[in-house]
């Protein structure tokens, strides 16, 4: 679960903070009746008028998590992205995600709150590197909860720590490729469990960008036929969602199409829908 996200000099963004940070969390702890009143929860709405950066805010997390699985050189130009040097309002310092998650530890049961953050910069010919990158955690010792940093790198090098925060054992880390996060490959190995977890939370958003548009070439150029498990990211697969739920689950199904189809709001935004949906 994200408990917030910060995001500096990047698309619209200046130094803005959606949630909280680690370091709220340790000052809480240190001080009980502190509350902490504003960090992101299971379900958030983005509420706001046209052009205030809603969507915006939602294309820096998908461009994070292509930048954490392809590379930031990748991720600049797919998905009809302009390229880094473009999406920085300021290419003479780096644009800065932080994002501050609390997960459930697969290998103790326990929650635990891990921040990643991230540095990218443009070279001299404009193309995007990794400056730097940080994981850290908390963890507490004698009663006290501190700030542990899990990893460390600054320009391709740096340390990380690859035992539990407690046991503190760390090596020397050099990452050869300045396109590419440390953190999609230590999030691969079994042995790293808290990159490992990292990774894979961050690997599994799914962003959804539904399109009337979209839907209406999928289904009259012949999009893929049969039942999907999963929606894709326009939207446009929903007949086929619906056709994999038909039959997995017929009564629920009919459950399912009867709620969507009260759902929608006039028979003018029905006309690129599955036939199913168009139904009375």
């Amino acid at each position: 679960m994200i408990l917030g996200v910060e995001i500096e000099n990047f698309d619209v963004f200046d130094k803005d903070l959606a949630g909280i940070l680690i370091e709220e969390i340790v000052q809480n702890a240190k001080d009980k009746e502190r509350k902490v009143h504003n960090r992101l929860r299971n379900l958030d709405a983005l509420v706001g008028r046209n052009s205030t950066g809603k969507t915006s805010f939602l294309g820096c997390l998908s461009f994070l998590q292509d930048l954490i699985i392809v590379g930031c050189a990748v991720a600049s130009i797919s998905k009809g992205r302009p390229g880094f040097a473009n999406m920085s309002p300021d290419i003479s310092r780096p644009s800065v995600f932080k994002v501050f998650f609390k997960l459930e530890g697969n290998d103790t049961g326990k929650s635990k709150y891990i921040q990643y953050e991230i540095g990218i910069a443009p070279s001299i010919y404009k193309s995007p590197y990794i400056c730097f990158e940080k994981v850290l955690t908390t963890a507490e010792e004698d009663g006290e909860v501190r700030i542990v940093t899990m990893l460390d790198i600054k320009n391709g090098e740096g340390t990380i720590v690859y035992s539990s925060p407690s046991e503190g054992k760390s090596g020397e880390v050099v990452v050869d490729d300045e396109h590419l996060p440390a953190l999609s490959l230590y999030g691969k190995l079994s042995r790293y469990s808290n990159f490992v977890e990292l990774f894979r939370e961050i690997k599994n958003w799914f962003f959804c960008s539904f399109s009337s548009e979209e839907q209406s070439s999928y289904f009259h150029d012949g999009g893929a036929p049969g039942g999907h498990k999963h929606l894709n990211s326009m939207g446009s697969n929903v007949g086929n969602v619906l056709e994999y739920m038909k039959m997995k689950d017929e009564s629920g199904y009919e459950r399912i199409v009867s709620e969507i189809k009260a759902k929608i709001p006039a028979m003018k935004h029905r006309k690129n829908l599955p036939e199913v949906l168009k139904e009375s």
